[in-house]
């Protein structure tokens, strides 16, 4: 499934600078930039595939500080996508992807209707404060519509301030404290 395309007025676009230092206006509700703005650059949405691997592996190595291999996300993507219950999804810049989101859900037994969580959410170091992570959160959130959940939720490591804040500027409310426990595996 193609991420979601919407027309937006003039007003509503915000600028976004590029890799390759030229500037161009995007949506912040996802979809084309417009073609008579010099450089006609594509904003696109889209599944994850194994041919993103090489560039999602430093996006992920953004995310969690160390090291990715491609080979990896590759596993990781194989597997997700395996799952029926899981979503990748990218957002491609001016035909370079720039961000990446997953997006899961699940029932549980004290509510009524599945609930989505945004289980990763990345965007390039040199692309964020665009616009760019508020498209990614707006297809996940579309994305848990479409799977008839009634809540999106999200966890973020305890340092992660900026990353906080975005969450709250683009509708999350901070509602609970997750806690974690490491499990050992046992050999098979």
């Amino acid at each position: 499934m193609e991420g979601p395309r919407h027309g937006t007025s003039r007003e509503d676009r915000l600028w976004i600078g590029l890799p390759n230092g030229n500037d161009a206006q995007l949506s912040p509700t996802a979809g084309a930039v417009p073609a008579g703005y010099p450089g006609g650059v594509d904003v696109e949405i889209r599944d994850a595939g194994e041919r993103d691997a090489e560039v999602l592996a430093p996006l992920i190595e953004q995310l969690m500080h160390k090291p990715q291999t491609p080979e990896q996300i590759c596993i990781r993507l194989r597997r997700l996508a395996g799952t029926g219950v899981d979503k990748v999804l990218v957002i491609v810049v001016g035909g370079r992807v720039v961000g990446v989101a997953g997006v899961t859900y699940s029932w549980l037994l004290h509510a009524d209707a599945p609930t989505a969580r945004l289980m990763s959410i990345v965007v390039d170091e040199g692309c964020r404060g665009r616009g760019i992570g508020r498209q990614l959160v707006e297809a996940s959130v579309e994305q848990a519509r479409n799977w008839g959940c009634d809540r999106i939720e999200l966890t973020s490591r305890l340092e992660r301030a900026a990353a906080h804040s975005f969450y709250e500027a683009v509708g999350f409310e901070h509602t609970s404290k997750r806690f974690s426990m490491p499990v050992e595996l046992r050999p098979v």
